[in-house]
């Protein structure tokens, strides 16, 4: 009697997460939208929901003709979307975040990598020309190559200092609000000098 109740009880279960539960749950689809000559997709559209019709788009994928992941575009655990940018290598090439699934450069931490994976350049945009934001840039080799502020969409204010390949105190230059304003270099004796352009 009892193994007839257990039988009788995963019968039901079954019957349920068949039937009941597995009709609500989310369901992930990755739809191609283009695709290359040879067949590979070019562009995918990914989306989520109970039915594919009704389902959300929640992110976005472009391919290189080999199949090699191009750029991405996902949602981060904050309700906001990353967008991923890739060298044919597949090494990262740039992270940026987005507002849309389908990308494009939001507010906060821009990263630009080399192709031998090393940073490149790191800044914040803020879209604010009040607000200003930092701003790195390395050479390969992961030296600081050059420092400043910027505003807006990465434009150059206030002082910067560029770095030569060992890492020393090249030039500075003074951006002022936007404009260069005074530029100045350092001389094998460790002497400023002013530049003429």
């Amino acid at each position: 009697m009892e193994r007839q109740k257990q039988f009788q009880t995963v019968v039901l279960l079954s019957i349920f997460l068949l039937f009941g539960g597995y009709a609500n749950a989310q369901q992930t689809w990755e739809i191609p939208i283009t695709k290359y000559g040879n067949g590979q997709a070019k562009i995918v559209v990914i989306k989520t929901g109970k039915k594919m019709k009704r389902a959300q788009q929640i992110g976005t994928k472009m391919y290189y003709e080999t199949g090699q992941m191009q750029r991405e575009v996902m949602p981060d655990n904050n309700g906001k979307y990353v967008e991923k940018y890739y060298y044919p290598n597949g090494q990262l090439a740039k992270i940026r975040p987005s507002d849309s699934p389908l990308g494009g450069l939001s507010k906060g931490e821009c990263k630009s990598y080399y192709s031998n994976g090393q940073l490149w350049q790191v800044g914040i945009f803020s879209f604010s020309y009040s607000t200003k934001e930092d701003y790195k840039e390395y050479y390969s080799t992961g030296i600081l190559k050059a420092t400043g502020k910027t505003v807006g969409f990465g434009k150059a204010v206030g002082v910067w200092t560029f770095y030569n390949e060992d890492g020393e105190v090249a030039k500075t230059e003074d951006f002022g609000e936007g404009r260069k304003l005074t530029r100045t270099g350092i001389d094998e004796e460790n002497k400023k000098y002013d530049l003429l352009d």
